[in-house]
């Protein structure tokens, strides 16, 4: 749940998306997260997330290229 200009406004994700936000970026990232959430317009970085979850989970892309690709896209949105 977020607050702006008062009201409240929910955000609500993908089970996927939703799984790698919670299981695949360290705790300290979620925080992080959840302030770039209220500031971010669209979601393309969220999809892009899950993309590369997507792709270490099944082994296409090694755990250190993930890290890179997931720094990056964070670095892009802040």
């Amino acid at each position: 749940m977020l607050r702006e200009d008062g009201q409240e406004k929910y955000l609500f994700f993908d089970p996927h998306v939703y799984n790698i936000l919670m299981h695949e970026i360290p705790n300290k990232e979620i925080s992080h997260l959840s302030k770039l959430v209220q500031e971010t317009k669209g979601n393309d970085w969220v999809e892009k997330l899950a993309k590369i979850g997507e792709l270490n989970e099944k082994g296409h892309i090694s755990q250190d290229e993930f890290n890179r690709l997931k720094a990056e896209i964070l670095k892009s949105i802040s």
